[in-house]
């Protein structure tokens, strides 16, 4: 797993035994000295043997079994630091935690006069929402005498109470005087915390859920830099690593009291998950085991798979925690004595208690404690939660990472009303899950009964967003029933005039808000691509017109981005697009692909030596790329892409190819000579870009976008034949074992096979003698090879079988010759009959075929030179046979 955790290696299946030593051969046993180095290096294969990488230890399992290798070769023993890579990495991580974070303590405990309602002084709770035994010092697992106990009463406790709450009194009932000694008793947070170093860190393997990998975490202030916070999480967690996030998704809701039934989960799961894996999205919640974050938490459970990432294994969906320490259930197991855990074994549970906190969710990946002194309080985080929402969303240039954030609520209390107040003025775009309840519903209601932003000239403009007041009775209504129980009744008028004002506040940025009905069939991840692309319609920044398209091409949506981001009033800029487009050629998206190619981009102009160069060592960097690594190596003994090695392999493939340069970049130096700079130019273009991108798409295997390219290009007949020989070619260099990628490549042959004689058809069915004129054509863009010449080297069968390639055929055999083959033999005996009407000859453009034309059309036709040769070879057998015959009785000595 990329960062810093016992994980960083793949580790064989089996446990690596120590290396066992036998005693030397006879006399006494080995030295103590003797007995010491062995047990030395005896530790040090076990350290190599825990350290390998997979490849090493897939040759260790092979090493194993040849008598005298050994698992280890020696000289990884011998060179090998015993400060090993690992260890670097994770006191690298160590030291930076201990510099940039903290972790805040109460120091003064002070119960709270509004919580004095328990039978024993040990349940009392203070300011900070903790209990005596839960505050720093009290609360270590370490064993304390009475002597250390009483130190750190004396300062835990004011003198003022100490006679009253003290160890000796903790299971007796709180004295009927104690609120009256608690108003001569200060507390206040900035007396009473206290910011230590960070200790409580490393990594959680939740030992009631063996599918997963260790998550990482880490405990910080609510003051601590989020700057800070994203370094720990790109450099050591390796949050960025294989692939950097095109979204970040955060899901608030529901706790106790969220439920969805079957249709609605399964909604929000595909929904999620697709959006989650489509853009590579980081998913943020508070990661607790409850409501929706739960909800979450199993989504990912079914969508989660793992990737290899060199040496590592890293989660394809990657699921934040960012929530409140002091409201983390068992959270002392997970402090350590200053160097952290990696890992600690962690327990969870589904169990959930009224008031009390809450266990952590076995199923993400990663947690950011946020700790802010205050204890069973689940408000501590979301500051620290929407800054961090905002910077990851912030342009680069501002400081930002640049990642669009979208805000998803799924039912919801009054926090999250607050929280979508909070990133809507923030310019995040929210999608609510309508039919969910509560907050998701009242935000959903005022939506639809509010004024649009485009308002008309009689409408006041500080009445935008308002919410029209035959509704706001309703929608008082609805808040209400939503959390009027839970308020006391002097509370309720001031509740719900202060969530009636967040949520108008809310409607002022309608146009950021998208309602997804979740009880119908529609999809998730479209509504929060299109709340995505809605946000920033107004905006003309060419950086987030750029993002909302590669966010488009991710979700390969062209449709959405015709519409949202091509419109007829935004001019792209020379170039803008060129980025997007290698994209979209590299990913496969065709549809985008020609999309782009309708906003005034050039192909031509587009497809440079040097864009194309990159397009092909981006490919041969790629997984899907073993194929034609494995070609390039038989064909030309190599992998490295060059335009020499690509004119080898092409001519090895089709027996001429030529790379087309655009002449106008050929440089003139001098009479006669030209210099073309192949290599040095990298603004080179060619005469026929469309065939290079097809030629391309072939030897990737792109079907889709070799189609694409056949299509757009000129010559459709020859270049689908081309196509077909290629595939032909490569088919003949697959191995026998790879039947399925044969199997594969055969089939792409087939079918530009058959489209170059349907075409063909089409054209003999429309004028008989321009299709065979078309089969018979010299193609400038394949070396000047005729789609005849390129089918009957390929063994094209379906293409040589064709109508017009038949007549072409026949028209070539003759050669001029129009009469049937019987008047080619009779005049082949009776020549003089060239000189009379009895042969007929094309006059090939002249009024009238001459008689020395005519002979001269006879004699080098293909027919009559196989009908004279026939002739002389019937003559020669049937000589040959007679001689044989009438001397028989003279026997050859062979």
């Amino acid at each position: 797993m990329a960062g810093v955790g016992m994980d960083t290696k793949i580790y064989p299946s089996e446990k690596y035994d120590r290396v066992r030593f036998s005693s030397d051969q006879g006399g006494a046993g080995p030295s103590a000295m003797n007995l010491k180095e062995r047990k030395i290096q005896q530790d040090r294969f076990y350290e190599v043997q825990s350290a390998l990488t997979l490849e090493e230890a897939r040759y260790s399992e092979m090493r194993k079994k040849i008598p005298g290798l050994g698992r280890i070769p020696k000289d990884r023993i011998n060179t090998q630091s015993q400060d090993s890579e690992f260890q670097k990495r994770k006191q690298e991580h160590v030291v930076f935690v201990k510099q940039n974070f903290r972790q805040i303590e109460c120091s003064k405990f002070v119960p709270d006069p509004k919580k004095l309602g328990v039978k024993k002084i040990r349940d009392l709770k203070c300011h900070c929402g903790e209990i005596l035994t839960e505050h720093a010092g009290l609360s270590s697992a370490q064993p304390m005498n009475n002597v250390q106990r009483d130190i750190v009463e004396a300062y835990l406790i004011p003198e003022k109470l100490r006679s009253h709450i003290n160890r000796e009194t903790l299971f007796k009932a709180p004295p009927e005087n104690l609120a009256s000694l608690l108003h001569s008793v200060p507390w206040s947070k900035e007396d009473a915390f206290r910011e230590n170093i960070c200790t409580t860190f490393g990594k959680i393997s939740f030992v009631n859920n063996d599918n997963s990998k260790p998550a990482k975490y880490v405990r910080l202030s609510h003051n601590d830099s989020v700057d800070r916070c994203l370094e720990l999480m790109e450099k050591h967690w390796k949050i960025m690593e294989p692939k950097r996030p095109s979204l970040c998704i955060s899901v608030i809701g529901g706790a106790k009291s969220f439920k969805l039934d079957n249709k609605m989960r399964e909604t929000f799961n595909t929904g999620l998950i697709k959006a989650a894996k489509t853009t590579n999205a980081w998913l943020i919640t508070t990661g607790s085991n409850v409501g929706v974050m739960k909800a979450v938490g199993n989504a990912v459970s079914e969508g989660q798979s793992f990737l290899w990432d060199d040496d590592r294994i890293t989660h394809t969906l990657r699921l934040i925690g960012i929530g409140p320490w002091g409201y983390v259930k068992d959270r002392k197991y997970l402090e350590s004595d200053g160097d952290g855990c990696f890992p600690v074994h962690f327990k969870t549970s589904n169990i959930i208690q009224h008031g009390k906190p809450v266990p952590l969710n076995p199923n993400h990946t990663h947690f950011v404690f946020v700790d802010d002194g205050y204890r069973n309080n689940y408000k501590g985080a979301s500051e620290f939660r929407a800054s961090f929402e905002q910077k990851v969303s912030k342009p680069t240039e501002a400081g930002g990472l640049g990642i669009p954030v979208v805000l998803v609520i799924l039912e919801g209390g009054t926090d999250a009303i607050s929280d979508a107040m909070v990133s809507l003025n923030h310019h995040i775009p929210v999608v609510v899950c309508s039919g969910t309840g509560r907050a998701a519903d009242i935000l959903a209601y005022a939506y639809s009964h509010t004024r649009s932003k485009h308002h008309d000239s009689k409408t006041p403009r500080n009445r935008k967003g308002e919410l029209k007041p035959k509704h706001e009775d309703k929608l008082i209504e609805k808040i209400f029933d939503a959390y009027g129980e839970r308020w006391k009744e002097k509370e309720i008028e001031e509740n719900i005039r202060l969530h009636l004002t967040n949520v108008k506040k809310c409607m002022e940025h309608r146009d950021l808000i998208n309602i997804f009905p979740m009880n119908k069939h529609e999809d998730l991840d479209i509504a929060i691509l299109t709340a995505l692309l809605n946000s920033k319609a107004g905006e003309t920044s060419d950086e987030i017109r750029q993002n909302q398209l590669k966010l488009a091409l991710t979700w390969d949506r062209a449709d959405i981005a015709q519409e949202e981001i091509f419109r007829e009033d935004v001019l792209w800029p020379t170039g803008s697009l060129d980025d997007v487009l290698m994209e979209a050629i590299m990913e496969e998206r065709v549809e985008f692909v020609a999309l782009i190619l309708t906003q005034n981009v050039v192909m031509k102009e587009f497809l440079t030596t040097q864009k194309l160069q990159d397009l092909y060592d981006k490919s041969l960097s790629r997984m899907d790329s073993h194929h034609l690594k494995k070609l390039m190596r038989r064909t030309i003994n190599s992998e490295e892409f060059s335009y020499d090695n690509l004119a080898r392999l092409m001519e090895s493939l089709m027996d001429k190819y030529d790379h087309d340069f655009d002449e106008s970049s050929i440089v003139d130096t001098g009479p006669g000579k030209k210099f073309s700079p192949v290599l040095t130019n990298a603004q080179q273009h060619f005469k026929f870009p469309f065939k290079q991108l097809m030629i391309w798409s072939i030897l990737m295997l792109r079907q889709k976008m070799a189609m694409f390219a056949w299509q757009m290009g000129s010559e459709p007949v020859t270049s689908a034949v081309a196509a077909s020989r290629i595939y032909g070619s490569m088919a003949e260099h697959i191995h026998r074992n790879e039947s399925a990628l044969k199997e594969k490549v055969l089939a792409y042959k087939d079918e530009f096979e058959h489209l170059a004689r349907s075409v063909l058809d089409e054209c003999h069915i429309k004028h008989q003698e321009k299709a065979m004129m078309l089969a018979e054509r010299k193609s400038p863009s394949w070396s000047s090879m005729t789609s005849l010449q390129i089918a009957a080297s390929a063994g094209n069968r379906a293409y040589l079988s064709s109508v017009s390639c038949k007549n072409s055929i026949d028209t070539s055999w003759n050669r001029g010759i129009q009469s049937s083959p019987s008047k080619v033999l009779v005049t082949v005996f009776l020549p003089f009959l060239l000189f009379t009407p009895f042969l007929e000859v094309n006059a090939m453009g002249e009024k009238k075929a001459k008689t020395f034309q005519k002979i001269l059309t006879f004699y080098t036709a293909p027919i009559t030179k196989f009908t004279h040769h026939s002739i002389l070879y019937m003559f020669f057998v049937t000589r040959f046979t007679v001689l044989c015959v009438l001397y028989r009785s003279y026997t050859c000595p062979l």
